[in-house]
């Protein structure tokens, strides 16, 4: 993790490793109360990009039902 600093006027303040693993803060974040700009070491305040976890493909042995055929199944139902 990058160390974090507080973009204020009179300069950048650091920000403890344990404050900001405690709020989950992270470059390109406003502080709560001073609404200044949370950035890292070289002033950049760009918020990295989100990871996209890839979702597994279901087996082809998995049933995939819709409400209505569950419904139906559920009733004796055949449609």
């Amino acid at each position: 993790m990058d160390e974090l600093f507080v973009a204020t006027e009179q300069g950048n303040i650091p920000i403890e490793p344990k404050v900001a693993e405690k709020y989950s803060l992270k470059k390109g974040m406003k502080t709560p109360f001073t609404n200044e700009l949370i950035v890292n070491q070289n002033g950049d305040a760009t918020p990295e990009p989100p990871k996209k976890e890839k979702l597994e493909e279901p087996d082809d042995a998995d049933i995939v039902l819709t409400t209505a055929e569950a419904l139906d199944f559920a009733a004796g139902a055949d449609s």
